[in-house]
Order: structure tokens, then sequence, then C-alpha cells
């Protein structure tokens, strides 16, 4: 089917993706079998994983609800009894029949996915490595019963903590002077506030001093 053929090519041009199925074998007409051979051997349009050729129920099969027991005896008397089928099935057993499609996929199936695998434990590696890293900045794990205590200890170093670098008092003797020194200079920027201000008088006599007899 040149459809088929250009719609794989476009999405697989070097066809090493793609598994080509004869998915209507029984479809085929008597003599022209030999013509199917070339490509189903894999020697006309190539492909890494090659051809299957199978027999899927027509339609007035599905019709009376075969079952799939039924539905594979069917096809293994189309490959054993019909010309078409035999001259398939004689010229590669291996490569004819759902079965042995399925048992192909299964295996590719488990090819891709130990490919996959080293990949896939890399990344785990390094995701629980990370993950073993940022639960090392939380700390030690805690109890339950003594999470309460361990709590108030926390709150009780942070608050400590905190009040040293307001007052200084945990600082060392540079941090104490540099504190000093911020605390002279909010004193001295007071007086020289206070120095600034206005004067008012009333009647003659400072506001200030009547105030403040």
């Amino acid at each position: 089917n040149q459809e088929v053929r250009s719609l794989a090519r476009e999405h697989d041009d070097k066809g090493r993706r793609t598994i080509g199925v004869l998915t209507k074998a029984d479809l085929l007409e008597e003599g022209t079998e030999k013509k199917w051979l070339p490509i189903v051997r894999n020697q006309q349009f190539a492909l890494e994983h090659g051809y299957f050729a199978v027999r899927n129920p027509p339609q007035r099969e599905l019709e009376t609800s075969m079952c799939l027991d039924d539905a594979r005896t069917s096809e293994a008397k189309f490959f054993e009894t019909h010309t078409v089928g035999k001259t398939l099935s004689e010229s590669m057993p291996e490569r004819c029949g759902i079965d042995n499609l399925r048992t192909f996929l299964s295996s590719r199936q488990c090819d891709l996915i130990k490919g996959q695998v080293p990949d896939l434990l890399e990344e785990l590696q390094d995701k629980l490595a990370r993950t073993r890293e940022q639960l090392g900045i939380i700390g030690k794990a805690v109890k339950p019963d003594e999470a309460r205590s361990h709590m108030l200890e926390l709150v009780g170093t942070m608050r400590k903590r905190i009040y040293e670098q307001i007052e200084a008092t945990g600082a060392d003797g540079e941090q104490q002077a540099f504190w000093h020194d911020v605390s002279a200079c909010y004193e001295s920027l007071a007086a020289t506030t206070r120095e600034a201000q206005p004067h008012f008088k009333v009647k003659g006599e400072l506001l200030e001093h009547i105030l403040h007899p």
C-alpha cells in the first residue's frame, strides 16, 4: 500500500522503528503471492525489523461473535491449507501468524525497556542524592513524642539569637563596638533634632519655659 509506505517513511525514513504487517493475507489473490514474497521476506522496501503476515477475521466472522481461539484456529488453517497462506508460511514460517507477531513484539518491548534501564537508574540515583541533601538541610528526624520539646528548643534558640543581635550581647568585640557607635549616632541625632526645633514665645516668654518652669 503506497499510502502506508509513504506515511511510514515520513515518520521513520530509515525504517528503524517500523514493523511491517500484512494484516489481511487471505485477501491476496491466488497467483499474486509470489509478487508479495520479496516484500514479506524484507528484500524489497526493507525495514530493520522486517515484515509479518497475519489473517485477521473478516467482518462476516466478527459478526458471528467469533472468539479469539476460533480466530487463531482459522488463521492457522489458512497458513496450512490455503494456496496463498501456505506459500507465505513455507517461505517464512516464523513470520506468519498473530502468535509469532505477539512474541516478536514482546521481545522487542523487553529490549527497549532494558535499553532505558541504565538511564532511568542514573536519573533515580541523582534524584535520591538531591533528596537526601535537602533532608540533611532540614535536620535530623524527630520522634512524634519529642516534637513538642524539640519545637520549644528551636523557638528558644531563635529568641536568644534575635535578642543577642538586638542588644549586641552575644556579639564579639568588633560587633559590640559597631552597635555602640550606632547607638551614639542615634543619641547625637536626637540631640541635634531637639536643638533645631523652632522657639515659640507667648507674651515675650519662651514656650519651653512656660511648659517646663
